[in-house]
Order: structure tokens, then C-alpha cells, then sequence
């Protein structure tokens, strides 16, 4: 039994330094921590010494393949160990190694083996694939900043192991839906007459966009659709919301509906009139502007066929319409039928006095409008014709053909004309001659 005194017998060692693209770990001195796809190679030196100052000799054992391990002053008092590895492509993981360290002790050698471990830490890249969505006008928070585009954007953290992750935002922006209406912008009235609709349409409809339509703060119930027909007053406008889930609303479009004019023919006597006579009707006023009588024939040559008070010249029996307009273009009609009947009778004279007093002068029918003359004859008391013409404008003078003067006496007449109904008439009579 020897007993051996002041020979402690405590092994070497010594501290990682100069570290290059790496760190040391700070729960375990002998874990390098790197980090995935480093570029570069991961270095660090090992400066061993021995409490009693004995020269050390260093190998190393299950070096990581392409690792290299240099060893300065190795068998001297203060050898230093170089770790060089390219760590490049290598996936994350733990690569151990072994460095034994022998010094030359009294009266013992003491050999220290220390197991160092490479960490390759991962790099994570999150969020590439997960499309956040927005909609226009909204933005998007993103690690303490908003984001309002389409497109890709990243932050990047550093972990306690040293190495960085990066957190991408892949953005989508999607449009919000297309409410412009056929109406414009809103600013113009819509008006409407009575009994009328109008429509309102999206100008820009989509397939992949639900539509709902309101009157003023009212939801129309099934007006589901891109158009809308309206008939009463109100704001109209549409709620849209596409397949992404943006929304938008329309413009509101106020409707009006006008006051109705009212078409009133006023009574007048209905009687049936000779054809070619005058009658005047008078539309009420009924909160109308304008007044417009058909058919228009009629009234031509008399008051022209607009205006409350209107005189026309039927020639047969006729159904008049009245149709009245007010400032905003609404309408309504009204109906009279005048009647009417051929008055075919021809008014001759009984007597004339061609004396040259200017006074009776000629012996003629008086046609009324729609009679037509097509002869007039007078023959004496024996029967001899002392006059044919077939001019109305002329009648006869009291004349024979000779230029002398007809006695006074009766003479007979003998007159063909039409009237309006087409048809040929013949009238006989006497007419006395006065000088």
C-alpha cells in the first residue's frame, strides 16, 4: 500500500472559444448549437490545461464525416484543439463527438474524455401556404404592422438557439362587390306616374355574388335578384356580398310617384248633327298641363286639335278622344262619340228680283258642306228650257240665252246634286221671277 501526497490527480480540460457560426449552449458548455443551412463553416478552438500544470495529449474519436480537427501544442501544457465543419445540407439533428485528453501526471496519467455535441437547430419558415383573405378598404395586422395589397410579406425572429425563423404573410386582397346601379349615382329623382314601374338593375351583376334589395331601411322580402321593378315611392338601394364574404351597398335611388292627371270631357248636348256641322267640346281641367284631341282631322280647319276648348267639323259620326298630359309626363284619356247623319235637303229661293238693285240678283241652290251640284234647269210655263248650268257659283240671272230679259211670271226648276252620304238627289219646285 503507497500513499501518495500533494498528487491531487485531476484531469485536464478546458473552455469552447472563438466561436464562428455558432454559439455555445447555455444550459451545457459542450453543446455547439448552429443552425440549419448555415453558410459557412461552424468553427471553435478548445484550449486544454491541466490544474497541475502536466503536458496533455489530445485525440478525438466519431468526428462527424468532413468535420476536421487540428491540434496545436499538442504533448505541451497548454495544447489548443481547431473544429472546423461545413455543416451546409446537413439536416438538423445531434452530431457527437468524443476529445480524450491525457496529461502526464505523477505518478498517474488521467485521461478526460468529453463528449461535444454540434446542434444543428432547424430554421422554420411558417405561413407560406395559409392565404390570408381581406376585402378592399380593410387591412390586415401583421406583427405590428398593417398590411392593405396583395402579396407576400415576412418577419423574421431570432430563437435562443441563434437561429432565425421567418413567419410569411401570404395576403390576398379581394374587391369588394360591384354595386354601381343603372340610375347613376343617386343624385337624380326617379319619378313614376301611377300604374307605372321602373326598373332598377345592377349594371355589372356577378354569378358569385348574392344580392338583396331594401326600401329605405325595409328588406324586401325574395328581391333577391341583380334588378329590381319598383312602383311606389321610396329610397331603393342593394346590399352585396360576393363568395369571399366582402360587402358593399349601392347608392340609394329615391322614387316618386306623381300625382295622375284626370281626363274630363264635359257634357255637351250629344245630339246626332248634320254631317259637316260644328261642335265644341271642353275638357275639365283635372290637374293637366296639356290637352290633345284625336282624331286631329276634325278640328284642323276650325281650333286645331289641342286645348281645353276645341270646335271641330265632323263629317261623320266619330269617336274623340281626349288625352291629357301633366308637368311630369303622366297621362290619362277620356272619350265622347259625336254623332252625326247626312242632312241632304237643298234650300232653293221661291222667288228672285234680278232688277239691278244688287239685291236677289240670281236664282241658285245654297249647298250646305257635302252637297255637290251636278245640274240645275228651269223650263217656262210651256215647258221650254230657258236655262241649263251646272255651275254653282253662277245661278241664273233671269235671262234667256239671248241676253233678253225673262218675263215676270213662274217658271220651274229642275236640280241634281249629292249630299254626304254619297248618294244622288233630284228636287222640283217653281220659282217666281219679280221685277
Amino acid at each position: 500500500f503507497i500513499m501518495l501526497v500533494n498528487c491531487p490527480n485531476q484531469g485536464p480540460g478546458g473552455p469552447v472559444v472563438n466561436l464562428q457560426n455558432a454559439n455555445t449552449d447555455p444550459d451545457d458548455p459542450t453543446r455547439i448549437n448552429a443552425c440549419e443551412g448555415e453558410q459557412g463553416n461552424v468553427t471553435f478552438d478548445v484550449q486544454v490545461t491541466d490544474p497541475e500544470g502536466d503536458n496533455i495529449e489530445i485525440t478525438t474519436a466519431n468526428l462527424p464525416a468532413g468535420a476536421v480537427v487540428n491540434v496545436n501544442g499538442n504533448g505541451t501544457t497548454s495544447p489548443t484543439m481547431n473544429f472546423s465543419w461545413d455543416i451546409g445540407g446537413l439536416p438538423p439533428g445531434d452530431y457527437v463527438f468524443y476529445v480524450n485528453m491525457k496529461d502526464d501526471g505523477c505518478p498517474i496519467s488521467v485521461t478526460q474524455t468529453i463528449a461535444y455535441t454540434i446542434r444543428i437547430n432547424p430554421v422554420y419558415k411558417f405561413g407560406m401556404d395559409d392565404v390570408k383573405q381581406v376585402c378592399a378598404g380593410e387591412t390586415y395586422l401583421f406583427y405590428g404592422r398593417h398590411y392593405y395589397a396583395t402579396g407576400i410579406y415576412d418577419t423574421t425572429f431570432t430563437t435562443v438557439k441563434g437561429c432565425d425563423s421567418t413567419y410569411y404573410l401570404n395576403l390576398q386582397v379581394n374587391p369588394l362587390p360591384d354595386v354601381v346601379l343603372n340610375n347613376g349615382n343617386g343624385t337624380e329623382v326617379v319619378g313614376l306616374c301611377p300604374d307605372a314601374s321602373r326598373g332598377l338593375a345592377l349594371v355589372n351583376p356577378s354569378a358569385t355574388t348574392t344580392y338583396q334589395w331594401f326600401n329605405n331601411s325595409t328588406m324586401l322580402s325574395g328581391e333577391t335578384a341583380p334588378s329590381l321593378t319598383v312602383t311606389t315611392d321610396g329610397w331603393y338601394w342593394v346590399a352585396a356580398e360576393t363568395d369571399k364574404g366582402c360587402r358593399d351597398t349601392s347608392v340609394k335611388v329615391q322614387v316618386v310617384v306623381y300625382p295622375q292627371p284626370e281626363a274630363i270631357i264635359e257634357p255637351y248636348s250629344g245630339d246626332v248633327i248634320c254631317a259637316y256641322d260644328t261642335v265644341s267640346l271642353t275638357a275639365a281641367p283635372g290637374g293637366a298641363d296639356d290637352y290633345r284631341w284625336e282624331p286631329a282631322q276634325p278640328f284642323r280647319l276650325l281650333t286645331g286639335a289641342e286645348g281645353r276648348n276645341v270646335s271641330g267639323l265632323f263629317t261623320q259620326s266619330t269617336l274623340v278622344t281626349l288625352t291629357v298630359y301633366n308637368q311630369y309626363g303622366c297621362q290619362d284619356t277620356a272619350t265622347a262619340m259625336v254623332l252625326t247623319k247626312p242632312c241632304c235637303e237643298v234650300f232653293m229661293p221661291n222667288a228672285f228680283s234680278p232688277n239691278g238693285d244688287g239685291l236677289n240678283e240670281f236664282f241658285k241652290p245654297e249647298l250646305q258642306l257635302g252637297q255637290l251640284l251636278i245640274s240645275m234647269q228651269v223650263f217656262d210655263r210651256w215647258g221650254k228650257l230657258v236655262y241649263n248650268n251646272t255651275n254653282i257659283a253662277k245661278g241664273w240671272d233671269g235671262k234667256y240665252e239671248d241676253g233678253s230679259k225673262a218675263a215676270t211670271e213662274t217658271y220651274m226648276y229642275f236640280v241634281k246634286y249629292t249630299c254626304a252620304d254619297g248618294k244622288l238627289y233630284e228636287k222640283r219646285e217653281s220659282v217666281a221671277l219679280i221685277r
